[in-house]
């Protein structure tokens, strides 16, 4: 499965790579296609409205030179009038004439008078003129027009030999008595406005051409330092590139052939200008394009990872459902799974052992076979309401038949599980083997009711024991009072017969008395001990505080006669017990407490509370500063004759603290102490709040 879905994997991503390969080849030559369409557009209008522009020029173009041409013409035949003849000594009668023939209000053009060798007789604009010649071939033209014998000249475009100004001369020879030349000087300023304002469209260059040299008759705007310009020519009409030898500057040229002078008109524009708004379009379509790859890289990848995710999702379902059917058929306990009619649709090897049935026969035969005929209306009803959603789950445990007829025991977990959102539900049944443990918990039952009877029994047994052993040290201990008290009285009476014995006889029997003494106290003690384990308990409300401080008043002083003791009572709680019990516990608290803090110079004992662990509890300390004890032997403090002094350090029965032990735990709390040697010891104690 997993190599499969690797090789589903390479084959996608082979197929992804390929189909980005071919949309973002789509992308780049659909954009330039359209760039290159755009081009082709902007060249193909640039030359048809070049054409067009050409046409107007043409137009305005023949229009002035044929109104040039007549007034030269007209000149040279008033000049040539004999009756003028005498006049020619006169520029002034000359000036008049010529501006008669050239009336020019806006000064575009004016004529000139020469000589034969180019002396400037007379203008139509000055008077007088400047007495110089025209430079040498000014009389070198193109014939544009003819009028009987004579032709119309058009020379290139020079300064004028009145001011410098640069113009376009036009001329015709002047026959008669005087010979000579008219000259009518188009200044190019004036020129280009009436052309017209489309010689600066894109920076636009307007060129008239000699036909046969190629040389620039005109140029507009004027450039003196360009006199040629080369145009493949084959018709009429055509367009061009040209790269100017001057500014460098790559024109797109358009010409034409002018009708009646046979001159070329051409029109050029700078290319870069006119492409300019192409290559901005172009930019922004790249920007477009570089876009519109980039989304695409981006959805092409965010798919190879949403397909990876899902192949990994497919991977991992694989996986599941191995371990899942591992897991089933590898099970120890019986797996099932059946329809909401009960049918048997799958069973684990585990399940097969159980009943003695191979798959096969389960799966063929009804489920209810193995179900005992009393539970299995029962059984019907269950799944009904577990495929109903009545239950959430089944958890039973019941009988059913083996293959072989014998009943087991089986504890049953069934719960209703769906394959797909929109598939019927399945019911799915783990089933345990319990028959042996339910012979177990059988047994045990069994078992454990003998048990407890024995417990029971042995109980009652002990309780009789305890009883008996209670009453017979409380007899034995009040029995024994008497001959001690007795005995206490003889040593008195022998003691004062003896008053003139020895002194070591009067010791002995004064030893013999003590030690009476001393066994009816341990005695007394013993009783104690036994009466708060036999004494009823009468729990009421109690404060604490009260209780404490009407004790330290009762006790006064310490052991030692006018011992000053210091006592610090703080705040303390309210418990629930028996009064007399607690009244014995707290008196031998503080008996300890002064007897052990005897021997220090300014004994001070402390009484508080604290929060205990426990809930429902309070709890309280008594703290001294006496000769506390070693932790490390302390293990059994609260038991009868327990010391951690001596006799002779510390006098006492040794039962005080297990009377304490056996009063608190009566009462409900624990007792318990922390001490270190010569630095005191504390006891803390609890028991139940009020």
């Amino acid at each position: 499965m997993q190599s499969r879905l690797k090789q589903s994997r390479r084959g996608r991503e082979r197929f992804l790579a390929l189909l980005t390969g071919i949309l973002l080849a789509a992308v780049i030559g659909v954009t330039v296609l359209d760039t290159w369409r755009d081009h082709d557009a902007v060249l193909q209008d640039s030359d048809t409205r070049s054409a067009a522009e050409l046409q107007a020029l043409e137009s305005a173009w023949s229009a002035t030179l044929r109104d040039a041409a007549n007034a030269t013409i007209s000149a040279a035949l008033l000049l040539e009038d004999p009756q003028l003849l005498p006049a020619h000594s006169d520029e002034a009668v000359l000036h008049e004439q010529l501006r008669r023939e050239l009336w020019d209000a806006t000064g575009a053009a004016r004529l000139l008078y020469t000589d034969g060798v180019g002396g400037v007789l007379a203008s139509s604009a000055d008077f007088p003129v400047r007495r110089r010649g025209l430079r040498a071939g000014t009389q070198v033209g193109i014939a544009v027009a003819h009028l009987g014998e004579r032709e119309l000249l058009l020379g290139f475009a020079e300064p004028s030999a009145v001011d410098g100004e640069f113009v376009l001369p036009l001329w015709c020879e002047v026959r008669g008595a005087v010979p000579g030349y008219v000259r009518a000087e188009l200044r190019l300023p004036q020129l280009a406005q009436a052309l017209g304002p489309a010689s600066s469209v894109y920076r636009g260059t307007t060129v008239i051409l000699d036909p046969a040299t190629g040389r620039a008759l005109l140029r507009l705007p004027a450039n003196p330092r360009v006199r040629e310009l080369v145009l493949a020519r084959t018709g009429p009409t055509g367009s061009a590139e040209v790269r100017s030898a001057v500014d460098g500057v790559l024109r797109v040229f358009s010409w034409r052939v002018m009708a009646g002078s046979g001159l070329i008109i051409a029109r050029g524009l700078d290319k870069s200008a006119l492409l300019a708004p192409v290559w901005t379009r172009a930019r922004s379509r790249a920007l477009v394009a570089l876009v519109l790859a980039g989304g695409l890289v981006l959805l092409v990848v965010l798919l190879a990872r949403y397909l990876r995710r899902l192949d990994g999702a497919m991977l991992d379902a694989a996986r599941f459902e191995r371990r899942y059917a591992t897991a089933m058929e590898a099970s120890s306990i019986g797996i099932v799974l059946m329809d909401v009619q009960g049918r048997w649709l799958h069973a684990n090897p585990a399940m097969c052992t159980l009943l003695g049935y191979s798959l096969q026969e389960l799966l063929a035969m009804p489920s209810e076979l193995h179900t005992p005929e009393p539970v299995r209306a029962n059984r019907r009803a269950l799944l009904q309401q577990l495929a109903s959603g009545t239950l959430e789950r089944i958890e039973e445990t019941r009988q059913i038949l083996r293959k072989d007829g014998s009943e087991a025991w089986l504890h049953i977990r069934a719960s209703l599980m769906r394959e797909a959102p929109d598939a019927p539900p399945l019911i799915l049944s783990h089933v345990e083997d319990v028959t042996q443990q339910r012979a177990d918990r059988e047994a045990l039952q069994a078992l454990n009711q003998d048990l407890e009877h024995r417990v029971q029994q042995r109980t009652r047994e002990l309780s009789i024991a305890n009883a008996d052993l209670e009453a017979f040290s409380y007899s034995a201990a009040h029995d024994l009072r008497s001959p001690l008290g007795r005995l206490v009285s003889y040593a008195d009476l022998l003691s004062s017969e003896l008053a003139h014995a020895p002194e070591r006889t009067r010791r002995w029997v004064e030893a013999v008395r003590r030690q009476a003494q001393d066994m009816n106290a341990i005695i007394e003690s013993l009783l104690a001990l036994a009466r708060i384990s036999r004494a009823e308990l009468h729990p009421v409300r109690i404060g604490l505080h009260e209780k404490f401080t009407r004790m330290v008043a009762e006790w006064g002083h310490g052991p030692q006669a006018g011992q000053e003791v210091t006592w610090r009572i703080g705040s303390l709680p309210e418990a629930r017990g028996d009064r007399a019990l607690l009244r014995t516990a707290i008196a031998n608290l503080l008996d300890n407490a002064l007897k052990y803090s005897s021997q220090v110079a300014q004994p001070v004992i402390e009484i508080g509370a604290f929060e205990p662990a426990e809930p429902g509890m309070v709890g309280c300390y008594v703290r001294d500063n006496g000769a506390g004890f070693d932790m490390a032997h302390a293990a059994g403090l609260f038991k009868p004759f327990k010391r951690m002094h001596t006799v002779s350090e510390f006098p006492g029965s040794g039962i005080g603290l297990a009377i304490v032990h056996r009063a608190i735990t009566r009462l409900g709390g624990r007792v318990w102490a922390e001490a270190a040697v010569d630095r005191g010891a504390t006891f803390f104690f609890t028991l139940p709040a009020a």
